[in-house]
Order: structure tokens, then sequence, then C-alpha cells
């Protein structure tokens, strides 16, 4: 099967993706699911070379600082540089300039981010031994909620939580206390500077000793009902060069008129599902998943009571999705299976509706003809060299 799949996947991708996730969903062996999961990502991959970004989307505002960054030189750039609060991501957006076609960058992030999921969802999975059909629920989920317009098209956003998710996994869930570590954590903020959020509550939690109770959630509520204390210490921080767009961004993000609209609404569905899974899970794992546990329900906290400020909102409940993926594994490893099959069809309903957001919002801004009628029949190197 591993051989018929990659055969076709090189000669006619488009056409055997479909077969690809069966043959991931009916494969048991972990190094053929990772042979899949690549391939997939360079599906992934390949759909976004073809994005055509909308004016109002992040992505078309990426693209015009890169081309502008094209036309510098080193030595402009490295002035430019020291102006730049997140030095990392300008430094990644100049390469990806320089390589002419802008789309490559797609491929580059997409490819980027689903290395780093897979590397610690495949990571858990050899470490707990969980089995096939729960690791296919928890790929499949991943797989359905885990955007590809909203979430890698953000790029910055996108990278920069994920190097911090798997900073956290390393030191928390595998007790990694290395340099290598540390300097994960660090590189967070300096691709998207909101992390520097999560890299906060990391450091608190180490002096909290990672309890989730009352008092802590008494002391959110409190933050979230007077948004105005948290505006004024980001203004205050700001003076700081480092922290010079804190204040800016907590206007930003506290915002109460973004409103709701349906694709949220899902989003809030998924983060009271995962608030259930935590508390149940978190009474049944072992001191590291624990502390891990306590982490993320302070994230979804936040997520749950800043929710009218949706841009803030949204952003914390995407983290904690990802964040999550391990725990949800513990959690359907430890379910008996009267209960399992009702949660599987939750999360396949959830797969289901957030799929059909996916679709929509590629239906909007993606040539379909480009890429499906022209490119159904060609092979992975016409596709993204022709």
């Amino acid at each position: 099967m591993i051989t018929l799949v990659s055969l076709l996947f090189f000669l006619l991708p488009i056409l055997a993706f479909p077969l690809l996730i069966v043959a991931f969903l009916l494969d048991k062996n972990m190094l053929h699911k990772k042979i899949y999961s690549i391939f997939i990502a360079i599906e992934a991959a390949i759909i976004l070379y073809y994005f055509i970004p909308d004016p109002t989307k992040d992505l078309s505002r990426y693209y015009t600082i890169m081309n502008r960054l094209s036309f510098m030189s080193i030595g402009d750039f490295w002035i430019y540089l020291t102006s730049r609060v997140e030095p990392i991501a300008n430094i990644y957006f100049y390469f990806f300039s320089k390589i002419g076609n802008h789309s490559w960058i797609m491929v580059g992030t997409t490819l980027i981010s689903y290395f780093l999921i897979n590397y610690v969802l495949f990571d858990y999975q050899k470490k707990r031994n969980i089995n096939n059909q729960d690791f296919n629920m928890i790929y499949i989920f991943m797989l359905c909620t885990f955007y590809l317009v909203d979430d890698i098209t953000g790029i910055r956003f996108c990278l920069a939580r994920l190097i911090f998710f798997v900073a956290l996994y390393l030191d928390i869930c595998k007790n990694n206390k290395t340099l290598k570590v540390k300097l994960l954590y660090l590189l967070s903020p300096l691709i998207h500077s909101s992390c520097i959020i999560f890299l906060i509550i990391r450091i608190l939690c180490h002096f909290i000793k990672y309890k989730f109770n009352l008092k802590i959630f008494l002391v959110l509520v409190i933050c979230s009902i007077s948004p105005q204390i948290i505006i004024k210490i980001a203004h205050t921080a700001s003076n700081i060069p480092f922290f010079s767009s804190l204040s800016a961004k907590a206007e930003e993000y506290l915002s109460l008129s973004a409103g709701f609209y349906p694709m949220f609404v899902v989003q809030i569905i998924i983060m009271l599902f995962l608030f259930f899974c935590l508390l149940y899970v978190r009474n049944r794992c072992d001191k590291n998943m624990l502390k891990y546990a306590n982490y993320i329900l302070i994230i979804l906290s936040i997520a749950l009571l800043f929710v009218r400020s949706t841009s803030l909102s949204t952003r914390f409940i995407r983290a904690s999705i990802t964040f999550s993926l391990p725990l949800l594994m513990e959690y359907l490893n430890s379910l008996k299976s009267k209960n399992k099959l009702l949660i599987y069809l939750f999360m396949l309903g959830i797969c289901v509706i957030s799929l059909a957001f996916q679709v929509s919002h590629l239906t909007v801004e993606i040539h379909y003809g480009t890429l499906f009628e022209e490119g159904l029949f060609r092979n992975l190197f016409a596709l993204l060299f022709g």
C-alpha cells in the first residue's frame, strides 16, 4: 500500500489525496503513517501555493511587505531590522522575498507547521503507545480544526504558537529543561509579539506550581471584567523597546467591535469540549501531564472569559486546540468503549463542520480551475515548478 500510494502521489498528487487519507487511516505502521503525514503536508502546501489572498487577509499585507523587502540589500535590510520588534519574522519574510515567487512562503510555512505538529503527535503516540484508532481520530481532528486559510496564512502567529507548542511539550511533558527548549520559548515572541502572553503565563505557572483552581479563575474573571487594567499595564510596558507595540495590540485585541461569526461559534463549542476533556483527564494522568493540563486550562479560561473580545478569544482558542492534542489522545485512551463511541461521533461532527468552513473559505479565495481542472493530472514537480 505504501509503495502504491507513494507512486501515485508523485505522479498525480491531487487525485491521490483521497487514497492518501484512506491509507493513513488503515495502516497501523507508524513509520508509514509518518510518510503519509508528509504527503498530506505537501498536499496542503500545494493548495496554499495557489492561494490568492483577499486584500483583507494578513497574507495580502505580508506579500506587500515582501515586495518592499525584495528590493533591499543586506545592509539596508539590517538597518530596517533594527527598528522591528519581531526580527525573526522579518528575516523569514526577507528570505522568501528573494526567491522571486512570494507563493513559496506558503509552501515553507505549511511544511514547517505540519512538521511541528506531527513531531508532537507521533512522539506522544510512541511515548504512551496510543492505539491506531484513537490516533487516527486525533489526527483527523487536527487536520479539520487547523485551518489552512485562517491559521497558516497568518504566518507569524501560526509559526510562533507552534514553536511555543513544541517548547511547551518538551518542557512540561518530557521534562526537558535544556537551553534548546529555552531558546524555543524566546524564539516564539520574536516571530509574533503576542506570544509573550503565553510565555508570561508559563513563567507565572512556575510560581503557582501549575495549580488551576478557583483563586486563579477569579483573578482572570476580574481581569476580564476590567480590561482597562490590562490596557494600562500594556501601555506602561510599551515604554520598553521590545514591548513598544503592546499597548496598540492590547486595545486591538480587547475591542468588542469584531462581533461573533459562525466559525467562531464552532470554536467556542470546541473550547467547551476541551474544558470537559481536560477537567476529566487531569485527574487520571501523571504529574507532568497534570501540569500541562493546568497550563492549557488557564489558556482556555482566558479564551472563555474574554469571549466578547473576538480577536483575543479566537487566538487563545486556536492555540489551545493545538496545545490540547496530546491530552486529547490521553483522554480518548482513558475512555471505555461505549463512552468513546459518543465522543467519536461528537468529534466527527466537529470535523465535518470545520471542514465545511475550510472549503467555503478556500472556494472564495482560490481559483479551483487552476489547481484542480488544470492540475488534476499533473505530477508533483509540474504543479510546483511548472
